[in-house]
């Protein structure tokens, strides 16, 4: 068994590309969330921001309006900014998923950093 930067030994190197354009996305991932969960191994989400295509931010996007207005509502609910609800919704599923940003935006990194700390989690 391969031996990564851990004491751990190394189980499998995975990535699992999301289809998130055509119908078939529904369930694209062959059930390997459910695997991860049941086997007590993390999942990270790559660039969770990040439209379909590589097209930009969801968050502020106006081809997302209906997501993004539930989502200022709850971010003026809990005073809050929109990235921290959309980080918050990752962080918090029950697969205690892990956020790698990919973005390139100061600001959204000082937010995620600021509540990552606030919420005990560290980065």
């Amino acid at each position: 068994m391969p031996k990564g930067i851990v004491a751990s030994p190394v189980l499998c190197h995975l990535l699992i590309i999301v289809n998130m354009e055509t119908e078939g996305s529904v369930d694209c991932d062959g059930s390997v969330l459910d695997y991860c969960r049941l086997n007590d191994i993390t999942i990270q989400a790559w660039s969770p921001f990040q439209t379909p295509a590589w097209k930009g931010c969801f968050l502020g996007s106006e081809k997302y309006t209906d997501l993004n207005k539930e989502i200022d509502r709850l971010a003026e609910q809990y005073c809050v900014s929109p990235t921290t609800i959309a980080a918050a919704w990752i962080l918090r599923h029950p697969a205690h998923m892990q956020i790698v940003t990919g973005t390139a935006s100061e600001k959204r990194l000082r937010v995620l950093y600021f509540y990552c700390f606030a919420q005990g989690t560290g980065i």
